[in-house]
């Protein structure tokens, strides 16, 4: 299965600090952590109608980890912004080729 995804994948190399996603952009492609890691956080917490924090770490990711499936599965804004903490290699996957591998992932 692994083969599979990665035969539709093309590998990017991001840099310490490197902003991978963005809360809010449109998603249209997937990642996988092949190696090195990656933050998540959330841009702002609301609380009350008001933002009383600008930016939370929700979960830090390693290899073998992913992200970027919830607006592709969704048909949504990105819920999260991603950012390196180490130099990565991440697998790409556009929507389409990640939709038709949907099933068998999750």
């Amino acid at each position: 299965m692994l083969q599979k995804i990665l035969s539709v994948s093309h590998p990017r190399v991001v840099q310490n600090e490197e902003v991978v996603i963005i809360q809010g952009d449109e998603g249209d492609l997937f990642y996988l952590i092949l190696s090195g890691s990656c933050d998540v956080y959330t841009n702002q917490t609301v609380k009350k109608g008001k933002i009383i924090q600008q930016q939370q770490n929700l979960n830090s990711l390693v290899k073998g980890n992913f992200f970027g499936e919830i607006s592709l599965i969704h048909n949504c804004i990105r819920t999260t912004t991603v950012k390196s903490n180490t130099s990565s290699t991440l697998a790409v996957i556009q929507k389409h080729d990640f939709l038709e591998f949907e099933i068998i992932i999750f």
